[in-house]
């Protein structure tokens, strides 16, 4: 039995929008290079899965709330909005990369933590050896 209480999809819609939007305002300030790259847009979606899943404790929830925010909130087109929100709960359970970058959209909803993102960011760096795009002393030294 999941100890995650119970929040209606409407709600937990907005608050995830809100993290979100709070996520991104917050790595805008420090490193705003890295908003625009693609990896920084897979990494938003398998923090959001983490978000979903902790908000619902419901992967079938989970999976629904994060297709209509990839494409109501972070503009995707509809088909394949419900692509990538397939993959990445598929992914979620095997995937150590997606395993990572989800818990830190779970302590994100679970620690009001607006840093969230940026380690994703620093993670992505990391272990993808993509810091072509942005400075990873520059991260590094706000996120560790």
């Amino acid at each position: 039995m999941s100890s995650t209480p119970t929040i209606n999809d409407a709600k937990a819609y907005r608050q995830a929008c809100v993290i979100a939007d709070r996520q991104i305002q917050k790595l805008s300030e420090v490193c705003p290079e890295a908003l625009g790259t693609e990896f920084l847009q897979s990494g938003r979606t398998m923090f959001m899965w983490g978000v979903f899943a902790e908000m619902t404790g419901d992967d079938q929830r989970s999976f629904k709330l994060l297709a209509r925010y990839l494409r109501e909130h972070a503009k995707v087109d509809s088909e394949l909005s419900e692509c990538q929100a397939g993959l990445i709960a598929a992914a979620s359970k095997w995937n150590d990369m997606v395993k990572e970058v989800s818990n830190r959209g779970r302590q994100a909803y679970r620690e009001n933590d607006d840093d969230q993102l940026g380690r994703v960011v620093l993670f992505l760096l990391e272990h993808m050896g993509l810091d072509e795009d942005m400075s990873r002393q520059q991260v590094t030294e706000i996120y560790q």
